[in-house]
């Protein structure tokens, strides 16, 4: 059990109060019972239950997709003949599959790919931000890092200049602050 000391497992063990079963006959004879799962965590490190389902042995929504990546304000995107779209939590498409690449939402927004340059759609599939960016990153407090002809600067949800493309890199913003690197040095 890695997130607990091994002195603190050794003492619980010792003392009984602290049993690792697999047999379920062990079940009949118990007060309680903790079932421990693998839960993943979102990007704010946060709990994401809405894999529980899947942990306890049911399938919530059949292996159908070339590619699916883990949901994200609702919706999980998904490849299906060759193109990029959006299911919800029941498997109905929120947003058909037409795209070339997409990601995963942040803030209200999804990356997707048209014609190998990249923009941004919201949740009800349409192109908030047209696909003009060499490349793109997720909103993150209210700004999207992104690189045009080799320099990285950031835009706003409308997708106007926030901070001009001038740095070699740049990150994401995280606490009201964002690393980027200028003339050789990070700051």
């Amino acid at each position: 059990i890695m997130d607990v000391p091994s002195a603190e497992v050794k003492r619980v063990l010792k003392n009984r109060r602290f049993q690792a079963a697999d047999d379920y006959k062990a079940l009949a004879s118990l007060d309680a019972v903790i079932v421990c799962v693998p839960t993943p965590l979102s990007e704010k490190k946060k709990p994401d239950m809405s894999f529980i389902l899947d942990a306890a042995g049911r399938i919530v929504i059949p292996p159908q997709y070339e590619h699916a990546l883990r949901f994200s304000e609702d919706l999980a995107c998904v490849k299906w003949n060759g193109r990029y779209g959006y299911i919800d939590k029941t498997g109905a498409y929120a947003i058909v599959p037409k795209f070339e690449r997409s990601d995963s939402f942040a803030e209200g927004f999804a990356r997707i790919w048209v014609k190998g340059k990249e923009g941004y759609i919201d949740k009800a599939g349409n192109v908030v931000i047209p696909a003009i960016f060499d490349r793109a990153f997720d909103f993150s407090e209210g700004l999207a890092c992104v690189e045009v002809m080799c320099k990285m600067g950031y835009v706003d949800r409308k997708g106007r200049p926030a901070i001009k493309p001038q740095y070699f890199m740049a990150y994401s913003f995280s606490d009201g602050l964002a690393r980027v690197w200028l003339k050789g040095f990070w700051g």
